[in-house]
């Protein structure tokens, strides 16, 4: 399996300790998942970790000393095994962000319109019907708006890179699928 779907289920995770409330957790998870499998994330996991540190449901130190402690252990995790394997020093997941990111050498994969996600890759992986659902669910339940917010502009931000793929921003499929079961549980 490709390195995403190891990243969804610490991912997945996140999102139950941060629906929970269990704020550290959330950050461990999140953390692990953006150290050692997909570095995008932390667009996604930044943008609510930012949202519960400006509605004070933690501290700046909590949030900072959480983050370092699973930085720390993740990073040693991912480069003690993986420099193993590769019989060299390595962090893989910083090699692939370096080569795809920064050197913006994704577009050798091949490019897609900026709005590709909205109109092509997600429209493709929900249900017909869960937008209308998301919908309601926004209007039932105010709790869903951030959710749906965190969701869409993760997958904005991630539009500016020219190489898109739906494995990329598959993190959000379970955000709306969320927001779309409130809008049905509200029918």
């Amino acid at each position: 399996p490709l390195p995403n779907i190891f990243a969804l289920i610490l991912a997945l995770s996140a999102f139950y300790f941060w629906f929970s409330g269990n704020l550290a957790a959330f950050i461990w998870c999140s953390g692990y998942s953006i150290i050692i499998f997909r570095a995008e994330l932390v667009l996604l996991m930044g943008m609510i970790i930012l949202f519960e540190l400006y509605h004070a449901r933690i501290s700046l130190l909590n949030a900072f000393l959480h983050a370092a402690c699973a930085g720390i252990t993740s990073l040693a995790l991912t480069v003690v095994i993986d420099s193993y394997f590769w019989q060299r020093w390595c962090w893989p997941e910083a090699e692939v962000f370096w080569y795809n990111t920064v050197q913006n050498k994704s577009s050798d994969w091949g490019t897609s319109p900026f709005l590709w996600y909205f109109y092509s890759a997600l429209p493709r992986a929900i249900s017909l019907f869960t937008p209308f659902l998301i919908g309601y669910g926004m209007k039932y339940d105010k709790r869903t708006r951030v959710i749906f917010t965190m969701a869409i502009a993760f997958v904005l931000l991630f539009s500016f890179l020219p190489h898109k793929e739906l494995r990329f921003v598959f993190y959000v499929i379970p955000l709306l699928n969320v927001v779309a079961a409130v809008g049905l549980n509200s029918m």
